[in-house]
């Protein structure tokens, strides 16, 4: 599911795919106002919904589920200041390269990448467009940095990737 906002423009900004076992709405759960985000899915998706008093008092019964909470919303406070510093990244070409870095790291250091979503989907999420990304993924592959094929991926030259994401 891509979770998303809406800017006055009417552009949609993507702040995070959810995969299997993601959760959304903890914020709401917990007494925070409702803000202006949107989920669709992208896949066959199935749900669950709880109720804020049966949260409530699960998180009484199993401290141990409120400390892993805790923990899950801290990487993703980490996340969101991840995808902050890449829209304040001037060059495209450097928030790309950053991106591939940190989902290379993310599947414990692989060379061999499956993009987990569709092109639009990243080109908001890196907050550039479609036409831009297509162009920027052509340039990292004419410089022999990646391979790609669709969504899959190979990282040819970590250290080329690694110089374009400290440009």
């Amino acid at each position: 599911m891509k979770v998303y906002m809406i800017s006055s423009s009417g552009r949609e900004q993507l702040l995070r795919i959810l995969t299997p076992g993601d959760y959304e709405g903890v914020n709401t759960l917990l007494g925070a106002m409702a803000q202006d985000i949107f989920i669709d899915s992208i896949t066959d998706t199935e749900v669950c919904l709880l109720r804020k008093k049966d949260f409530t008092a699960l998180l009484s019964r199993t401290p141990q589920l409120a400390l892993k909470l805790l923990e899950l919303y801290a990487q993703r406070m980490a996340d969101t200041e991840n995808q902050t510093r890449f829209l304040t990244m001037e060059n495209v070409e450097t928030r790309l390269a950053t991106y591939l870095q940190a989902l290379s790291l993310q599947f414990s250091p692989s060379s061999h990448l499956t993009l987990p979503m569709k092109m639009k989907d990243l080109a908001s999420y890196l907050g550039t467009t479609p036409e831009t990304l297509s162009r920027k993924l052509h340039n990292l592959e004419d410089k022999e940095i990646i391979s790609r094929k669709g969504r899959k991926l190979r990282i040819l030259s970590p250290s080329g990737l690694n110089e374009l994401a400290e440009n």
